[in-house]
């Protein structure tokens, strides 16, 4: 039961890491097609909603 549960947190890892990578892609993509400085006004904005996903903030 116990390395069962293990392998399940471990997957759930791997989708919040993905998770992770596609906003980093996602972000960096709509950074390059609009310039940059109204995108970021946007991205404090939604940020907030998405408390611990961008955890190490480094996009």
């Amino acid at each position: 039961l116990g390395l069962r549960a293990s392998r399940e947190s471990s997957e759930l890892c791997d989708v919040w890491m993905s998770i992770e990578l596609c906003l980093g892609v996602m972000f960096s993509m709509m950074k390059l097609i609009t310039g940059g400085e109204m995108l970021s006004k946007g991205w404090k904005l939604v940020e907030p909603s998405l408390p611990g996903l961008v955890s190490r903030g480094d996009f």
